[in-house]
């Protein structure tokens, strides 16, 4: 993977968590490291997650992985997060009719109240209640992923 390939800010901050991570500075990091270091960039990745990528990168075999394996992985866990993004951005918007951003009470109960959805009025207050968790009567990109895109 060229460095080209990464955002130069990306690059930046995916080079100082590796920095960061090395216990013994031998250039390689292990598989808890990598995770600590996701979380350093706002990244989260599993153990069982990051062994399988590992196995895939790692050319040497000892479960240890170098930089240019680290950017690799760091890298490749970043476009799979704006893939998902973009595809909670498209399911967004289904509900967003008036693209303000925001979804109310009535663009949620448009979508949802249609006929093969089969919420009750009462199921779709429910439903938007419980996303709405800063109680201010809208529901926001972040909420609408948390409730109802990763449950």
């Amino acid at each position: 993977m060229q460095a080209g390939d990464i955002s130069k800010v990306n690059l930046s901050e995916i080079q100082s968590s590796f920095e960061c991570l090395q216990k013994n500075v031998d250039n390689k990091v292990s598989a808890e490291e990598c995770v600590r270091g996701g979380k350093l960039i706002g990244i989260q990745m599993t153990i069982k997650e990051t062994l399988k990528m590992i196995s895939q990168i790692n050319t040497d075999g000892t479960g240890f992985i170098a930089y240019e394996e680290y950017e690799q992985l760091i890298n490749l866990k970043l476009k799979k997060a704006e893939k998902e993004k973009a595809m909670h951005l498209a399911n967004f918007k289904k509900y967003d009719k008036d693209g303000n951003g925001s979804i109310s009470f009535d663009e949620l109960k448009m979508v949802l109240g249609r006929p093969g959805y089969g919420m009750t009025e009462k199921t779709i207050i429910e439903h938007f209640n419980n996303a709405d968790t800063d109680g201010d009567g809208q529901i926001s990109f972040s909420e609408f992923v948390k409730y109802f895109c990763e449950i």
